[in-house]
């Protein structure tokens, strides 16, 4: 007898830049690799799997026969599972459509009858709840007794409840089991990155309430045996998958396990010269043995960032969204040990909570690039199944949100509701806020102007944050700069629904490109004038020549000579109240690598580690 064809679909996440990156459908995989230890399951359907968006006439096209189709739906691919899901149905009426994942709206009859082709909903983890549907559609169990999914019958919402796997190691890998050996065939010489998500535990005890992972069901972690973990990083070096995402919410919460995953993963590279990167998020409660792995990493170069997320300092902001983060002493001991152990340290944030403020969230901004931290802000996005999306909850912090289009959309445009005032922050201060932010993240955070901001915030004894507002509001009064291009489009982004562009990472593509390559001449040009407005001229020169060469930008190995008229180096590393005259510095970097195609690649993948650090070294008179 043929097998019936099932069609998972885990479309990935649009990534800028000049090669296509792909994740393989871990979730999907799992949810058909639980489903086929079943023999009968296994004898009647065959699956395969969806992770590239394309047009959607040509998806419709490629299928076969559908019996059933899922799509794991979350805020990059939601809109676009529904338009494919859309014309599945118009094309294969009997065919049956799944929806699961973040973006499924628990026990929401109206979403399902806004899109009445979709024919079940899974809630929660899917492994259950799937094969309970592929048995009750082989007449084997009945609808109440398929456990958490959601579906109409005329007007009516049914919705059972979840039930979680009690053991994770009854799930045979997706990995290991070849799952993705057809994927990774063929995208082999298709000049696409692919890379996987990697899960040693699932859950989080925490309860955030912008977050969806944790509470309730989900709530208590389980773990995954060491020995799957292992075996899945032994496909991964095999197949030369060159980039590993934990989906752990708290990696490094089993302090030796996760440690020995840490090693492995490291071992795996020495044997296959892959992976090349292992990213996770480190356990909210601190452990010095996080610094131990992140100083493992770093040092095998599997590391990109070691990044502490704590969304916010402020104690009235993190009781507002019931943030448990790591306290003031426990975050400036491990700052302590990564400064002793030489382990550049990140942390990322979100703008738009509830009591934020503009003044506090900019002095935070200040705080972390004060200690050379790297910031990631994010702006806060509702999501489903979160207790923000709770009517009260909005009422009570007076949560004011916007639609807007993701930068990432690609054939249908993917939104986002993203808050743009709260009970504590008016619209134009969100809008300086992130403005703001955004400034200091790309001047300052990928060595622009950071040697230039010091200088300044130590002579004038005012802040880091100080210089760069001072710089938006002088090059946005001269329109002949670079600089105003780069800014007058964004100054009033809120309104205008241009937030996107301000998200960091690869959306700074063209800014990088312009300020640091094309035009970077003109560009340190225009920033000597303007430091002429702002400290004693004498200094200005010498500003420029040491902040130039500071960061690499050319493709060669150079050794420079710097003779300066003022030890600007000295008087900013060192405790020194005054400014020694003349002194002379020796510039070493290695070239930009061969690798990045472009000068913005560079930076932008150096980021987190500062790879864009020459090295000074000064000489005798």
């Amino acid at each position: 007898m043929k097998k019936q064809n099932i069609y998972l679909c885990q479309f990935s996440l649009a990534f800028p830049g000049e090669k296509k990156i792909l994740y393989l459908p871990y979730s999907v995989g799992l949810i058909w690799s639980y489903a086929r230890l079943d023999n009968k399951v296994n004898e009647t359907y065959d699956c395969n799997f969806l992770i590239e968006k394309k047009p959607i006439d040509k998806i419709i096209e490629d299928l076969e026969d559908p019996k059933i189709v899922g799509f794991s739906s979350y805020v990059w691919n939601h809109n676009y599972n529904l338009a494919v899901a859309k014309a599945i149905k118009e094309k294969f009426p009997q065919c049956i459509i799944i929806f699961g994942g973040p973006s499924v709206p628990y026990k929401d009859k109206d979403f399902l009858l806004s899109n009445y082709y979709i024919d079940y909903v899974i809630y929660n983890e899917g492994e259950l709840a799937f094969y309970d549907l592929l048995c009750n559609l082989q007449n084997r169990t009945a609808k109440q007794d398929i456990r958490g999914i959601g579906y109409l019958e005329g007007d009516v919402l049914f919705a059972n409840d979840s039930t979680r796997i009690q053991n994770l190691d009854c799930i045979p890998s997706p990995y290991s089991e070849g799952l993705f050996d057809n994927l990774v065939k063929y995208y082999k010489d298709r000049d696409v990155t692919l890379n996987v998500i990697l899960e040693t535990n699932r859950g989080c005890p925490y309860g955030c309430t912008f977050c969806d992972w944790g509470n309730g069901i989900l709530g208590k972690v389980k773990q995954w045996d060491i020995s799957k973990v292992k075996k899945e990083i032994d496909w991964i070096g095999k197949n030369k998958i060159e980039f590993i995402t934990v989906a752990d919410a708290n990696f490094g919460i089993y302090k030796e396990k996760d440690y020995a995953i840490a090693e492995y993963v490291v071992e795996t590279k020495a044997k296959y010269n892959f992976p090349k990167f292992f990213h996770y998020s480190m356990s909210k409660a601190f452990f010095p043995v996080h610094v131990e792995i992140a100083k493992l990493l770093l040092g095998n170069g599997l590391l990109r960032t070691f990044s502490v997320s704590l969304q916010d300092k402020n104690k009235d902001v993190l009781q507002a969204i019931k943030r448990k983060n790591i306290s003031d002493e426990g975050f400036e001991n491990l700052y302590k040990m990564c400064k002793k152990e030489n382990v550049p340290i990140a942390t990322e944030l979100m703008l738009g909570l509830p009591n934020q403020s503009y003044d506090a969230w900019m002095n935070s901004i200040n705080y972390f690039h004060e200690k050379d931290i790297y910031t990631v802000w994010n702006p806060t996005s509702i999501l489903p199944n979160t207790e923000m999306n709770r009517p009260e909850y909005r009422k009570k912090y007076k949560l004011v949100t916007e639609i807007n289009v993701m930068p990432s959309s690609e054939y249908v445009d993917e939104h986002e509701e993203v808050i743009v005032q709260t009970n504590s922050m008016t619209k134009k201060d969100l809008n300086d806020a992130i403005l703001h932010t955004h400034i200091i993240d790309v001047l300052h955070g990928h060595g622009f102007t950071d040697m230039i901001a010091k200088f300044f915030s130590k002579i004038t004894g005012k802040r880091l944050i100080d210089f760069y507002i001072l710089f938006f509001n002088y090059f946005i009064t001269y329109p002949d700069t670079v600089a105003y291009d780069w800014l007058n489009p964004l100054k009033n982004h809120v309104e205008d629904k241009k937030t996107y562009a301000l998200y960091g990472g690869a959306t700074n593509y063209p800014v990088f490109q312009r300020l640091g390559w094309t035009e970077r001449k003109r560009f340190f040009s225009e920033i000597e004038k303007f430091l002429h407005t702002i400290i004693d001229k004498k200094y200005a020169k010498d500003l420029i020549a040491v902040q130039n060469f500071r960061q690499i930008h050319s493709y060669d190995s150079k050794e420079t000579i710097l003779e300066l008229e003022w030890d600007v180096i000295d008087y900013v590393f060192s405790n020194e109240s005054e400014i020694n005259h003349s002194a002379v510095y020796k510039i070493v970097y290695t070239p930009i690598s061969k690798n990045f195609d472009t000068f913005a690649s560079f930076i932008i993948n150096g980021r987190f580690l500062k790879k864009w650090k020459a090295s000074f070294h000064k000489q005798s008179q």
